[in-house]
């Protein structure tokens, strides 16, 4: 993944399939913020729709690791002034944002709640659950 982006792990809606995207990086502490260029019409936010469930895989310093979250799609959130909040002071992120608003056609905001109680993992056969596995209440 080049510097700036993060890649969005959802399940496919119709399939179960796990689909992967790569999404500008809006991660601000346990928030990871995305624009979707094409609104509710992006199959991510679709899949997104059907179930909520999602990896991330983030840059943790030189490396890359799979955070699990879970997505909410914020159709009443101000997208351009979430792009300039998460967008301060990250000329990648900036770089991104000029992207998405001249290609997008639609945006629409989401947001991801990371995991804050599992450690972030390397693959898929650890004790983490992907997107299509359900939690159980502890």
């Amino acid at each position: 993944m080049p510097l700036g982006y993060a890649l969005l792990e959802t399940r496919g809606r119709a399939s179960g399939r796990p689909r992967a995207t790569p999404v500008g990086n809006g991660r601000q502490g346990d928030t990871f913020w995305i624009i979707a260029e094409h609104g509710r019409q992006a199959g991510y936010v679709r899949n997104i729709q059907r179930c909520p469930r999602v990896r991330l895989r983030l840059r943790q310093g030189l490396r890359f690791t799979w955070v699990g979250g879970t997505a909410h799609i914020l159709a009443d959130d101000d997208p351009y002034a979430r792009q300039r909040q998460v967008c301060r002071w990250h000329p990648l992120r900036a770089l991104n944002a000029a992207i998405v608003r001249v290609m997008g056609t639609h945006l629409l905001t989401v947001r991801v709640d990371l995991d804050r109680d599992r450690p972030p993992h390397a693959g898929r056969n650890s004790a983490h659950p992907g997107p299509t596995e359900v939690l159980t209440p502890r």
